[in-house]
This record gives structure tokens, C-alpha cells and sequence, in this order.
């Protein structure tokens, strides 16, 4: 009954210090919305379709892999000299919120940083303000 116990213990660490389970972004930035789902995502595609936004070394913007709920979005900030990787959730109450997961350089050998664990705190504030002032305007609905 021990051995159990401290497997269930073990798992239980384990789950929680990697963000929960397979799809879970557990260091993202929460950025609440007003809007519906379908609202966000497409106000963020046409704004995407700009151009503004893109570069070389992104990826493709669209719905996770299923099962995953999520439609992703990368954002380049020419500012900021990165990549935002995003992500719409699938939203409760009529609401959704985009979630800033990770940041990368625009280099094909720059790996991604954690929002909220492993980018250091000056660059975060710098890109989240960036976003508060280019991106999320987009997204509010009154």
C-alpha cells in the first residue's frame, strides 16, 4: 500500500512541475478577452493577413494537432526581435483568453523560452507590452 501511495506521490510531482498534462501551457500569460472564441481567431487571422506579424523563421498559424483545443498564432515583433508563440484557449463562459506561451529569437537554431519561466523578467515585460500595445487591441470586445 506504500509503494502505491508513493507512485501516486511521484506522479502526482511529476504531472504538476511539467504544467500539468500533454497540451497545458502551465507558464503561459493569461490575456483575457471579453470576445468569443471565433471573435479572436478571426480578428487575429485578418490581422495576420497584414503581414505585419510575420516572418521567415515562424510557423504556420491554425488549430492545434487534435485532440489539443487550441488555435495557435506567432507573432514577430520587430521590436522585441522575436517570435511569440500564442495560443487561443477553448474559452468558458462565453470567454476566451490568448495565452502567451514562449518566445524564440527569428534563428532556426533559437530555441524557445518559457513566457513565465525562463525568460528573464525584463524581456517579458517588454514583449507583454508590446502585445498589450499591437496585439491586443484586436481582441477587445466591450
Amino acid at each position: 500500500m506504500k509503494t502505491i501511495a508513493w507512485i501516486m506521490l511521484l506522479l502526482g510531482c511529476a504531472l504538476s512541475s511539467c504544467g500539468g498534462f500533454a497540451g497545458s501551457y502551465g507558464y503561459a500569460e493569461d490575456v483575457n478577452s471579453a470576445c468569443r472564441r471565433d471573435t479572436i481567431i478571426s480578428r487575429l487571422t485578418r490581422l495576420k493577413a497584414s503581414g505585419l506579424y510575420d516572418h521567415p523563421y515562424s510557423f504556420p498559424d491554425g488549430p492545434s494537432e487534435p485532440p489539443s483545443p487550441y488555435y495557435s498564432f506567432y507573432f514577430y515583433s520587430k521590436e522585441n526581435n522575436c517570435i511569440l508563440f500564442t495560443v487561443v484557449s477553448p474559452g468558458y463562459d462565453k470567454e476566451a483568453a490568448v495565452l502567451l506561451v514562449s518566445v524564440k529569437e527569428p534563428r532556426p537554431d533559437s530555441q524557445w523560452q518559457d513566457f513565465n519561466h525562463g525568460l528573464d523578467e525584463q524581456r517579458q515585460q517588454k514583449v507583454l507590452a508590446w502585445f498589450n500595445e499591437k496585439i491586443k487591441p484586436t481582441i477587445t470586445c466591450n
